[in-house]
């Protein structure tokens, strides 16, 4: 059964089912965000900034950025290095925390041209995040001094909304896969659907014209009952 689809038809059938549509995804949203407001787990990202002073720039690196760069890149590689992640273990004094784990939850990231490192921690708790960025970065400073001077400028502070998950994009996400996913199945049931209920059905199946209608009495079906 070939089946054409015009724009139309598809018009057509988002205007029959809008409220159907509408409805079941207004109920798909509240979902959405009762699930990501009680049983999400929020994780939080707290952030230590320091810079980064090479140490004889001038004799190592000259005017040479590229070179710069590269003492950057390898400093912030040696931030999440097994010696450094284990001098910050051992200074948060918690076996859970062993280096392993902490190359999980720690990203560093660096500003070339200003020469300014980012030590991002993340968890589910934000004091906790703010702990660990810090002490990473304490850990860094100490155990990094034949590479450069690690001076903090900002110490990261426990934030005060989550990171993840984003209750406003879980439920767009969760509206607009539902809205498509239900008026692909409503346009798929009335494209296949062969039962005639209009005059519009019966002049596409026979492709007639209509010229009169018999009306259905009420009391007649009143009497066959």
């Amino acid at each position: 059964m070939e089946v054409e689809i015009s724009f139309k038809l598809l018009l057509k059938t988002l205007l029959k089912h809008l409220w159907l549509l509408v409805i079941i995804t207004l109920i798909v949203a509240l979902l959405a965000a009762l699930y990501t407001t009680y049983f999400v787990t929020p994780t939080y990202k707290a952030t230590t900034t320091a810079r980064i002073l090479i140490n004889d720039l001038n004799a190592t690196a000259g005017s040479n950025l590229q070179t710069t760069i590269n003492i950057l890149s390898t400093y912030a590689t040696s931030v999440l290095s097994d010696y450094t992640l284990q001098t910050a273990s051992g200074m948060i004094n918690n076996a859970a925390y062993t280096p392993e784990y902490l190359r999980r939850i720690i990203s560093v990231n660096y500003d070339a041209g200003s020469v300014i490192l980012h030590i991002t921690a993340v968890s589910t708790s934000p004091e906790n995040a703010a702990i660990l960025a810090n002490t990473v970065c304490e850990a860094a400073a100490s155990c990094n001094t034949d590479l450069a001077d690690l001076t903090v400028i900002t110490r990261a502070v426990a934030p005060t909304s989550p990171a993840s998950p984003s209750l406003i994009l879980n439920v767009m996400l969760a509206s607009v896969v539902a809205f498509i996913l239900l008026y692909g199945i409503v346009l798929l049931h009335d494209l296949y659907n062969t039962k005639i209920t209009t005059e519009e059905d019966l002049t596409q199946a026979l492709d007639l014209p209509v010229i009169g209608a018999i009306p259905l009495l009420e009391s007649l079906v009143a009497e066959k009952k």
